[in-house]
């Protein structure tokens, strides 16, 4: 699955945002527009998996900790998230005092989740000409903050199969719309901020995983820890007492001797080769390597070549405003 239609009003630097015919690597505007694009697809994300909705709020700067974001869930998903602090949600919001966001994602479905829903045809006839429009799939979700911002409520607003439209209340709504939406929040995934350490905690997870697939995907990554553009050594996960540090190479090198390059690095491996979503979004990518194209060229390999592991990377260039070449 990835996207190939994106449409954003509400965040601050995306008060109107539109794009169409998306390809495997999308390069967002540079700046804070292009930042606050890959916002609103964390707020996209957030609405539909409640299992990330508190994580995605600390990542957006809403809030310090998990802990102290209240997620209220009602039939299996967000409805409303109560916030520590108004200071990160008027950082996110326009200078004109509007309070409501939307965000609408058009996707092109996989083989085995079109699948999915051809199977479900059997049992729901709208479906069969919805499909027949191609594997294509549009949600749409909102959110709206109160007024002291503390408080938000998180909606899926409409969904489309095809030019299909599906009620999303009442008698006529699927049966099936609930765990489809959720599957769909679960297959993003924004490249975070975490240190060295809490990454390592991660990967030892993987490494011990009862999943064969995931421990596999750990040895992978362990192996691409050694390689350009990163070159660090194999990853080595050293354990003393409950701290766990990822070390490279036989020397057990830590990663404050490569200075910034190998938390970046390890973060990107492990989001990419572990993780493995199908959306996987890189805020400036490589900015901590030598050769940050080197970098680009990495992540556009394991999206569109034949060792591809996810669907499409999404690269926020980060920095100031892109300058006007007209100008």
């Amino acid at each position: 699955m990835f996207i190939t239609g994106l449409h954003v009003t509400g965040l601050r630097g995306a008060e109107e945002f539109e794009a169409r015919s998306l390809a495997r690597v999308v390069d967002l505007p540079g700046g804070p527009p292009g930042v606050a694009v890959a916002d609103a697809l964390v707020l996209f994300y957030a609405a539909l998996d409640k299992a990330r909705t508190a994580g995605a709020m600390v990542d957006l700067g809403l809030a310090d900790n998990e802990a102290s974001v209240t997620v209220l869930v009602e039939d299996g998903f967000p409805t409303q998230i109560t916030l520590p602090s108004a200071a990160g949600v008027r950082a996110l919001l326009p200078g004109d005092g509007s309070r409501s966001m939307r965000i609408s994602v058009e996707v092109e479905l996989d083989p085995p989740l079109f699948g999915r829903l051809r199977g479900l045809a059997v049992r729901d006839p709208r479906l069969v000409t919805a499909l027949g429009a191609g594997a294509r799939l549009t949600v749409k979700v909102g959110w709206l903050f109160t007024n002291d911002l503390l408080v938000a409520s998180a909606s899926v607003l409409g969904i489309a199969v095809g030019d299909t439209a599906f009620p999303i209340i009442g008698s006529e709504r699927p049966a099936w719309l609930s765990e489809l939406l959720v599957d769909i929040g679960t297959r993003f995934r924004r490249v975070g901020t975490d240190s060295p350490e809490r990454t390592a905690k991660r990967l030892l997870g993987a490494m011990l995983s009862p999943d064969s697939e995931r421990r596999r995907r750990y040895v992978s990554a362990a192996e691409v820890c050694e390689k350009p553009p990163f070159s660090l050594g194999k990853l080595e996960l050293v354990q003393e007492g409950d701290r766990v540090d990822p070390c490279f190479g036989p020397s057990l090198l830590r990663p404050r001797q490569f200075g910034p390059a190998a938390a970046e690095a390890l973060r990107l491996i492990e989001a990419v080769v572990v993780d493995a979503p199908d959306v996987l979004i890189v805020d400036a990518p490589g900015h901590a390597q030598r050769e940050p194209a080197q970098v680009r060229g990495w992540l556009e390999a394991f999206a569109s070549s034949e060792r591809a592991t996810v669907e499409q990377v999404v690269l926020v260039p980060c920095g100031p405003v892109d300058a006007d070449p007209a100008a």
